[in-house]
C-alpha cells in the first residue's frame, strides 16, 4: 500500500504541475484569442471556398455567430454544433437566390428540404458541396436528420482539432512549465525523493488526491484560480520555492566542506527539465492516471479486508 501511496502523491503533483502550466498558458491563450484564431484556421479548412462563397467567411460574418463573441473584434473559441448547422443550412438556402434585383428568394413559400436542395444544387462544384449532398441522402427528406448529419460531421471534425491544438500545445507546455520550475524552484526529483522518505508528507498528498478526484469527477470543470494552487502549496508543505532551496544548499555546502557538489547541480536541473516534461503531458493524462491508481487502491483495499 506504501508504493500505491507514493506513486498516487507522485501522479498528483505531476497534476498540479500539469494544471498550474496549462492555467498560465490558458490565461494568454484567452487574452491573445488564440483559441478563437485557431478555430476560424479550422473551420476554413473544413468549409473551404468555391467560386462564389467563401463559406467560413460567411459562417462568421452571420449574426447568430457575431452573438457569441461577448466583445467586439474578437473571435468565438467555441462554437455550438446547433449553431453552426443552422447557419451552414440558412448560408446554403441564400445560394437557391432569385437573379433579381431584391435577391429575395425565388420561392419564398417553397418547404424547408426544397430551399435546402435547391440550394445545394445551385452551390458550384467543390468538395464542401459533395458532402453536404451525402448528408442529404442520408437525411431521407427530413430536415431535423439533416440538421442532425451537419452536426455529426461538425462534432467529429472539432475532435481532430482538439487533438491538433492540444498536440501543438505540447512545445509551449515544455517550455513554460521549465520557465515556471526556475521561476518557483519546482524540482520533480527533489518533490519524488521527499514524498519518498517522509511518512507524512506522503499521506497528506495521496490524501488530498483522493480527495481532489472525488470532489472533481469532471476536470474541465474544475474551477483554477491564484487561492487554489496556493491553498494546495501551503497545506501539503513541499519542497517548492528558493526560500527552501537556499537553505537546503547552505546545509548540503556545510556538509561538503564548501567544495562544488557536481551531482547536486545535475539532479538541480534534470529534476527542473522534469518538471517541464511533466506539464507536456497535460493535465488529462495524468488525471486519468491518477483516476486509475485510486480506483486500483481502493479495490484492493476491498479484498484485503
Amino acid at each position: 500500500m506504501a508504493i500505491l501511496e507514493f506513486i498516487i502523491a507522485i501522479l498528483f503533483i505531476c497534476l498540479l504541475i500539469s494544471l498550474f502550466v496549462s492555467w498560465i498558458i490558458d490565461i494568454y491563450a484567452t487574452k491573445m484569442n488564440r483559441k478563437g484564431k485557431f478555430l476560424q484556421e479550422m473551420i476554413t479548412k473544413l468549409l473551404g471556398q468555391d467560386e462564389i462563397t467563401n463559406w467560413a467567411e460567411s459562417l462568421y460574418k452571420h449574426p447568430l455567430i457575431k452573438t457569441l463573441s461577448i466583445k467586439t473584434n474578437r473571435l468565438s473559441s467555441y462554437i455550438p454544433p446547433k449553431f453552426f448547422s443552422q447557419v451552414m443550412t440558412d448560408l446554403i438556402i441564400s445560394q437557391n437566390k432569385n437573379a433579381s434585383e431584391d435577391g429575395s428568394p425565388e420561392n419564398s413559400t417553397e418547404d424547408l428540404m426544397t430551399s435546402i436542395k435547391a440550394g445545394i444544387n445551385n452551390m458550384p462544384e467543390s468538395d464542401l458541396k459533395q458532402s453536404i449532398h451525402l448528408f442529404l441522402k442520408q437525411s431521407k427528406n427530413e430536415s431535423n436528420l439533416f440538421f442532425s448529419k451537419l452536426e455529426d460531421w461538425y462534432n467529429e471534425y472539432m475532435i481532430r482539432v482538439n487533438y491538433s491544438y492540444k498536440r501543438l500545445l505540447k512545445l509551449p507546455l515544455c517550455v513554460l512549465g521549465i520557465i515556471i520550475a526556475l521561476a518557483f524552484q519546482i524540482d520533480a526529483i527533489r518533490i519524488a525523493s521527499s514524498l519518498w522518505t517522509d511518512t507524512q508528507m506522503r499521506s497528506s498528498v495521496a490524501q488530498a488526491a483522493t480527495e481532489f478526484v472525488e470532489n472533481n469527477p469532471d476536470l474541465d470543470k474544475t474551477k483554477l484560480s491564484e487561492e487554489f494552487f496556493s491553498a494546495y502549496k501551503a497545506s501539503m508543505n513541499l519542497p517548492i520555492g528558493w526560500k527552501y532551496e537556499i537553505s537546503y544548499f547552505k546545509e548540503l555546502n556545510t556538509k561538503n566542506e564548501g567544495k562544488f557538489d557536481f551531482i547536486y547541480w545535475i539532479m538541480k536541473i534534470a529534476g527542473l527539465c522534469l518538471t517541464g516534461l511533466i506539464a507536456s503531458f497535460g493535465a488529462p493524462f495524468w488525471y486519468d492516471a491518477l483516476q486509475k491508481i485510486i480506483g486500483l487502491k481502493k479495490t484492493m483495499k476491498v479484498k484485503t479486508e
